[in-house]
């Protein structure tokens, strides 16, 4: 991180945005919801301790299906109801320094 830093500041500055952050609990990448939540977390705790990082964007919300081999990023299933890294993203963006931007 300090090697992209000094980079950045060499020409004039820039912010670092963390996009399209995401696990997929789909069939294809053999995660629990259980796991995609830590992994959220730990992103969360390391977003934190970098400092300057004034977004960081989730993909995706809601997927066309929660359950197809290439999704399963969402924070919701098929049925629109929260996965358990929906509680934890909720509780990031609560606990987030108010110039840190979290979106989905």
């Amino acid at each position: 991180m300090d090697a992209i830093r000094t980079v950045l500041q060499s020409h004039g500055g820039a912010p670092i945005w963390i996009t399209e952050i995401g696990w997929s609990t789909g069939p294809a990448a053999g995660l629990s919801e259980i796991e995609q939540a830590a992994y959220l977390e730990q992103a969360a705790a390391i977003a934190g301790q970098w400092g300057g990082v004034p977004a960081v964007v989730w993909y995706d919300l809601a997927g066309p299906d929660a359950t197809a081999p290439d999704d399963g990023f969402s924070l919701v299933d098929g049925r629109l109801h929260g996965k358990q890294a929906a509680d934890q993203f909720q509780d990031w963006m609560t606990a987030a320094d108010a110039s840190l931007r979290y979106t989905l």
